[in-house]
């Protein structure tokens, strides 16, 4: 065989074996990326003595653990155009819960599967439910894919700040990543939105005692467009049959080294209530809108619902509702978006 006769060939093997690959890679494109995710190494690092991306994965003596997604998007081509979403995976439970809100058509739509979530990595976030996942792409980045007839979402994930320990007791475990640029697509009965937006991941779990005496539970994220971010709440609870409340307020500088964050005690700050939606299906009245006032941070906020009608998979007791802010910080006029959550454990679904 002549050298000439032996090259064409090397060169056709060579082509035969690409063109192979490449129908093997997009026919199974997903299942390349979830091997790589799984797999390729990821440079750790250690935050407050946590050690990540270790302390992303399944929380084993946890009874209740989840991770959340809560976001606002824009669509690129018509950046007007504005989506609440809010993603919730509980591990070890059933399948992935999505709700997005249309803003400007003021229409919402809720989707879940049915499949278990399970955490098929001990070294990293990675939840599989069916096809649908959560998983580490490197440190602090992610990918979400997440499909249904209704919906679907394609994102890329990177956090701007490092995640901040927010609880780190026996019975509780809480990390927050304040800030996360989401970019990718999201569909909606069909229609294709390529869409850029920034949002807010939690990741908590509970020992289940810790848990039983709630009754009622109100959280907000606030991100500015300064850079900075609060989060404030309040439990209701039972102690030795008595009704009892505690709040909380936390204030993110915006560097990024994910300790530069300080409490606002209780006192400091006054969060006030001024207008309140009540469900026509379901009779239950919730805030929609707020008048916070920090006073030694001369900041004064208006945090005032975008879909009133926000009540989550069809259950009077889960209200998740995208906001809009604006009003003054630090005496800066400012703006920016917050989701409040109001969870009313009796009257879920």
């Amino acid at each position: 065989m002549n050298k000439k006769l032996t090259i064409k060939i090397g060169i056709l093997i060579l082509l035969v074996i690409i063109i192979v690959g490449l129908i093997f890679y997009f026919n199974n494109k997903d299942k390349v990326f979830l091997f790589i995710y799984k797999n390729i190494p990821i440079t750790s690092k250690t935050i407050d003595g946590i050690k990540f991306p270790n302390d992303e994965a399944d929380w084993e003596k946890k009874d209740i653990e989840w991770n959340y997604l809560a976001g606002i998007l824009n669509d690129k081509k018509n950046p007007e155009r504005k989506f609440g979403i809010m993603m919730k995976f509980d591990h070890n439970g059933k399948g992935p819960q999505i709700f997005v809100s249309d803003i400007n058509k003021q229409e919402k739509y809720f989707a879940s599967t049915s499949d278990d979530i399970k955490s098929i990595s001990s070294s990293r976030l990675f939840l599989m439910s069916g096809k649908n996942y959560w998983a580490t792409k490197s440190i602090f980045t992610y990918k979400i894919k997440w499909e249904t007839e209704k919906i679907a979402v394609d994102f890329d994930l990177k956090a701007i700040k490092k995640p901040i320990i927010a609880a780190n007791e026996v019975y509780h475990l809480y990390r927050v990543q304040p800030r996360v640029e989401i970019d990718g697509s999201l569909v909606i009965n069909g229609e294709v939105y390529n869409i850029r937006g920034t949002g807010w991941i939690d990741h908590e779990g509970f020992v289940r005692i810790a848990f039983d005496f709630v009754s009622e539970w109100r959280w907000t994220a606030v991100q500015l467009n300064t850079g900075e971010e609060l989060m404030f709440g309040k439990i209701f609870f039972t102690r030795d049959g008595s009704p009892e409340s505690s709040e909380y307020m936390f204030l993110y500088e915006k560097d990024s080294s994910g300790s530069n964050y300080k409490k606002i005690e209780k006192g400091k700050y006054k969060l006030e209530e001024v207008d309140w939606w009540t469900s026509p299906e379901f009779g239950t009245t919730y805030p929609v809108s707020f008048k916070l006032s920090i006073p030694s941070e001369n900041t004064f906020l208006k945090i005032d619902s975008l879909m009133k009608d926000s009540i989550f998979r069809n259950s009077p007791g889960f209200y998740s509702s995208t906001c809009n802010v604006s009003g003054q910080f630090r005496g800066i006029d400012v703006n920016g978006w917050a989701q409040f959550e109001n969870i009313k454990i009796n009257l879920l679904k």
